[in-house]
Parts: C-alpha cells; sequence; structure tokens
C-alpha cells in the first residue's frame, strides 16, 4: 500500500480504504454511489458530497477534519490514557490470529497518525 503524498482529499480517501483492504468496487457498493464516482474521489477529480464525507467518517473511524485537512480534531486527554485499557483488551485475545488482526488495525492507526 502507498500512503507517500497525503497532501490532499482524495489521497487521504484512498489511504483508508487501502488501509481497510477493501476495493474501490465494494466500498462504492456500500456507499450506494457509483464505482466511477469513487475513484474521481479518490483521484481529486470531484469534491467530495456531505453525505459520502460522513459516511467515510463514520465507515473509517476518523474526523471529517482529517479527511478534509488532514487534520486530527484535538481531543483533551492524558497521553497515556487508554494505554492500559489497550493492553488489557490485547491480552484478553485468546486467539492468536484475533491479535495479529488487532496488531494489524493498529499499526494501521499508526500509519493513519503520522500522515
Amino acid at each position: 500500500m502507498k500512503t507517500g503524498n497525503m497532501n490532499t482529499i482524495g489521497a487521504r480517501l484512498r489511504v483508508l480504504r487501502e488501509c481497510a483492504k477493501i476495493s474501490q468496487r465494494e466500498l462504492s457498493k456500500e456507499f450506494g454511489i457509483r464505482n466511477s464516482m469513487m475513484s474521481m474521489l479518490e483521484s481529486d477529480e470531484r469534491s467530495i458530497p456531505i453525505d459520502v464525507l460522513l459516511k467515510y467518517s463514520e465507515r473509517f473511524g476518523v474526523s471529517t477534519d482529517w479527511i478534509l485537512k488532514g487534520e486530527a480534531t484535538k481531543v483533551n486527554y492524558s497521553e497515556s490514557e487508554g494505554d492500559d485499557e489497550i493492553i488489557d483488551i490485547y491480552r484478553s485475545f485468546a486467539s492468536l490470529k484475533l491479535r495479529e488482526v488487532a496488531l494489524e488495525q493498529i499499526r494501521a492507526l499508526k500509519v493513519l497518525d503520522v500522515m
């Protein structure tokens, strides 16, 4: 997966979809839009409609600020708050496969966070 240029809305939309390992066709069907529109959004050939922006935000758990501006919404909390909870949840997974999936998701979030 390429994650180089994250300067455009389309690039951020593409990274969200690729991190989730979903095709344009699958996501366009899920969102109820044409595949050609999905392609135009990711290539910045079309502006993102508000309803589609909200679908991306909800589907991928990112703020609309991040999609539109590449900036995360600031949240007031202690930096270590939640660390113990994450570790406890991870350790509670008996299945090694489930642990692998959890780590993969955390790594994908890390990629998004540094962009």
